[in-house]
């Protein structure tokens, strides 16, 4: 932005020093002051001169005395440029005209960019405003994402240190959520809680029914053991 603003100002006052080509060369054929004629031309803050091919002033006017340190250089072609000078922004132009001596001279117009600079530092600020307000509603956004990343990772992660500290298959809450990929997750992870749950029941309902199952026999085998055990010594009938 700042390049295309310096631009329109640079092409402006290049077309304003053409103007005062034109106008200069008009006075001159018809006998007018030609330091009038560029006084009347003399932007409000800015500075018009004439540099020879010995790199000196022929001419200066301004009403400001910091041109007077402003750099001089003569310029054989039309030039428009934007340049910074004691920390300002300067727009200068220059064409070429032949002055009063027959010499080619560079006629120069210098003009100070005030409402260009506090169009730039306005903008700087909005700038810098709006980048605040966009990190910070993107930190809370980010943080309220996150969040909502995390606390089923979270419930997740807590369900699975219940379950190995008491030893009890649980499921994790899956209402009010969106069907995303960390709701499929949560909806496995219940699948398989609940999968490994029906196999414990059905070890352990398999145990009961074989430790059930097996008493009987068992305690006839101890009887008869301990019969044995007795009078199985003495006894080759009980034995038998």
């Amino acid at each position: 932005f700042s390049s295309a603003l310096t631009s329109k100002d640079a092409a402006r006052l290049a077309d304003e020093t053409d103007n005062m080509a034109e106008a200069l060369h008009a006075a001159e054929t018809e006998g007018v002051a030609l330091q009038d004629m560029l006084q009347a031309y003399l932007p409000a803050n800015g500075m018009v001169r004439v540099v020879n091919g010995d790199q000196k002033a022929a001419m200066t006017i301004t009403k400001e005395k910091a041109y007077k340190d402003f750099p001089l250089s003569f310029h054989s072609g039309e030039t428009a440029d934007v340049r910074k000078h004691d920390g300002k922004l300067f727009a200068e132009a220059a064409v070429p005209v032949i002055w009063t001596d027959g010499q080619v001279v560079s006629l120069q117009v210098v003009e100070r960019l005030e409402n260009t600079e506090e169009s730039l530092f306005l903008l700087k600020i909005i700038l810098i405003a709006a980048s605040a307000a966009v990190c910070i509603a993107s930190f809370f956004a980010g943080s309220l994402l996150a969040r909502r990343i995390i606390n089923p990772i979270r419930r997740l992660m807590m369900t699975m240190k219940d379950i190995q500290r008491e030893k009890a298959f649980k499921t994790i809450s899956l209402e009010g959520q969106s069907h995303d990929e960390l709701y499929q997750m949560g909806l496995t992870f219940n699948e398989m809680a609940m999968m490994l749950k029906d196999h414990y029941d059905k070890q352990q309902q398999f145990v009961q029914d074989a430790s059930h199952e097996l008493k009987t026999p068992l305690t006839i085998i101890e009887s008869y053991s301990s019969l044995m055990k007795r009078w199985g010594a003495k006894k080759p009938e009980v034995l038998e």
